[in-house]
């Protein structure tokens, strides 16, 4: 077995047992030497290793040498590191090994690992993006009397408002509508080079198109899921710090273990854009459970845990009343004293929704979300999608959190970028969107389904304190496969 580093030269010398190579590698005033018999992890090592000085004489390179073999820890014998030997290392897939690999493509699915002796050694990840490969179209329940499910909340900008209002005057949009979703994986595996790192990134784009139940166009977008769990190790080599002129801040054999490994709530990313002039990269993970979703905990799941405000700690709210999936928003005047269970018969909603309020008051402004002909939809999106899955039979369910602003906003960040006009007058604050991925049972056989929610916020009217009022922008639908 050869060190961390050969070239193809050194190693034909080293199989002869000749040195004549080894001397060909020089780079700066030390050359390759021939070395034999050495034990790196309790495997014979024979070949030519870098002689550095920044080692004690009779010990070159060994350390490199020995992690190479794959992390294991070096008898204590002259010639070696001291007795201890490396440190515990998982061992790392060559990027050299992968690009040779005929099961390159795979990456794109995510079903590989930087762990492990092969490219394909694989660590299952809980979603991968072939489950989304093909033509999605709106699902229509049996027995619905309509087939637009599709649903859109949008606060906008109202006629003659300007940014330095505050609050910021709207129009509140509230429609369904009908949807064809398409994902197409993109050949290979991207490759990107960072060093001492290599990402293979696996990618699907992504072609959406939304009308309204009479076929008028809303919503056109274009964009691509990606995977980002793929790293691979790339150390140097005596060709690419000779190409490089790398001596002597790089060796052969260095970087091989500084490999970054992204955290699991960074394993995914969605890039989009849209024909308004906004282009967004939103970051995130996934994870699978058994069961359907839950929409509204305390009430969907078997262990009730009753909602809660930071303001009214003692007095748990409805579970049903979630701000964070509402279409309202706390700088529109939605408080914990306006709270009721938004799971109840319409009727039964307080008197504010439906009387007269005062004028420019927070009920006032908001009235209009909760007394909309669409409600509770109008208000609280997601529960399209509960009602929608009411009587089906999940037998399980994938589901994939993506955000601008992931981990509360802590270390990397996804981020939305607009045209000069829209950023000045409202630009978007922050998207999360979660999609789930479902296995219906139903008639006998397994079904894939598709549900998905997306929240954006508008920001608008600044204001001279600089204040600002936050528009919820919402979509949710549920679609499957177009069938052919």
């Amino acid at each position: 077995m050869a060190t961390l580093g050969q070239g193809p030269a050194a190693a034909a010398a080293a199989a002869a047992g000749g040195a004549g190579a080894c001397e060909d590698l020089r780079v700066g005033d030390a050359p390759w030497e021939p070395v034999g018999g050495m034990t790196c992890g309790y495997v014979e090592v024979t070949g030519c290793v870098w002689k550095d000085t920044r080692f004690k004489a009779g010990y070159p390179l060994a350390k490199e040498a020995c992690c190479a073999c794959g992390g294991g820890r070096s008898p204590p014998a002259a010639g070696h590191p001291p007795a201890g030997g490396c440190p515990a290392l998982p061992r790392l897939t060559s990027v050299n090994a992968l690009l040779t690999d005929e099961t390159l493509a795979d990456v794109v699915a995510g079903r590989h690992s930087v762990y492990g002796d092969k490219p394909t050694d694989a660590v299952p990840n809980p979603f991968t993006l072939e489950d989304l490969n093909g033509t999605w179209v709106s699902f229509t329940p049996k027995g619905a009397s309509k087939t637009a499910f599709g649903l859109h909340t949008t606060n906008m900008p109202s006629p003659g408002a300007t940014p330095d209002q505050l609050p910021g005057k709207n129009v509140f949009v509230c429609e369904n509508y009908v949807e064809e979703l398409t994902f197409k994986k993109v050949d290979g595996a991207v490759r990107n080079r960072l060093g001492a790192n290599e990402q293979m990134v696996g990618a699907f784009e992504y072609r959406q198109k939304i009308v309204s139940e009479g076929g008028a166009g809303l919503h056109e977008e274009v964009g691509m899921f990606l995977y980002l769990g793929d790293m691979f190790s790339h150390p140097a080599t005596a060709e690419t710090v000779k190409r490089d002129v790398g001596y002597p801040e790089l060796i052969p054999g260095g970087g091989k273990y500084d490999v970054q490994m992204p955290h699991d709530s960074m394993r995914f990313a969605r890039s989009g854009t849209i024909p308004h002039g906004n282009s967004m990269l939103i970051l995130g993970g996934a994870e699978t459970k058994e069961g359907k979703p839950v929409f509204v905990p305390g009430v969907d799941d078997a262990h009730p845990t009753p909602a809660t405000s930071a303001k009214a700690a003692k007095t748990p709210l409805p579970a049903s009343w979630d701000p964070a999936h509402m279409a309202a928003s706390e700088t529109m005047g939605l408080n914990d004293g306006l709270a009721f269970d938004l799971l109840a018969p319409p009727q039964d909603r307080p008197e504010w929704v439906f009387g007269k309020n005062e004028e420019n008051s927070k009920k006032e402004y908001i009235q209009r979300i909760f007394a909309h002909e669409l409600y509770p939809a109008s208000v609280r999106p997601d529960l399209r999608l509960r009602e929608t899955i009411r009587d089906q039979k999940i037998v399980s369910h994938k589901v994939l959190t993506l955000e601008s602003e992931p981990n509360d906003g802590k270390g990397p960040q996804g981020g939305v970028l607009s045209t000069p006009l829209s950023f000045r007058n409202t630009p978007v604050s922050r998207v999360t969107f979660r999609l789930w991925l479902e296995e219906v049972e139903e008639d006998g056989q397994m079904i894939k389904q598709l549900q998905y929610e997306q929240r954006m916020l508008f920001a608008f009217g600044f204001g001279k304190s600089g204040a600002q009022t936050f528009w919820p922008h919402i979509q949710v639908n549920t679609l499957r496969l177009k069938e052919e």
